[in-house]
């Protein structure tokens, strides 16, 4: 092959690698945004925003709330990792479609927006449920329920522990 046609073959070749290389630069597209990564697991800023409308974090009255429900989601994540170690029993059926209950209840007449929006669906709404209700049995499990203690009943321990106190000191 002369050295004219060999530049010429080279010449062309480099010009179609360029062309493949470049072309799909232009075509790209930003389908999500990752705000934080939690042990490998992406947390999205469609999460985010499915998560201030389900109401599984609290943002702030005004302004962005995105900063604040991305520290909490990372803070769920890190408990449904917890959790996880742990193995607590499945919640029953019945408590997870009242949870999805809540939950839609909350979004209401905005359902149809918000999945559009963040790409929630049905089955993702009730593996969130489900998670919702493992950290509850987790953190009552682990940390025991909080009992509410009446006047009446600080009133009668009271006198208990003054009557056995006051025979110790006789």
């Amino acid at each position: 092959m002369p050295c004219w046609r060999a530049r010429v073959v080279v010449r062309s070749a480099l010009c179609a690698a360029s062309l493949l290389w470049w072309s799909p630069l232009g075509a790209q597209q930003l389908i999500e945004r990752v705000v934080a990564r939690v042990n490998g697991i992406p947390i999205t800023l469609s999460d985010v925003n499915a998560a201030v409308a389900l109401g599984l974090v609290d943002g702030p009255s005004g302004g962005d709330p995105v900063p604040a429900a991305t520290a909490q989601l990372v803070d769920r994540q890190l408990m449904l990792a917890e959790v996880a170690r742990f193995a607590p029993p499945d919640p029953d059926s019945a408590a997870i479609d009242a949870e999805v209950g809540r939950r839609k209840a909350r979004i209401g007449a905005r359902w149809n927006e918000v999945t559009a929006a963040t790409g929630l669906d049905e089955e993702r709404l009730r593996e969130i449920a489900r998670e919702v209700l493992l950290i509850q049995l987790y953190l009552d499990d682990r940390f025991g329920l909080a009992q509410q203690v009446g006047d009446a009943e600080v009133e009668r321990r009271s006198e208990e522990h003054t009557s056995e106190l006051q025979s110790r000191l006789h």
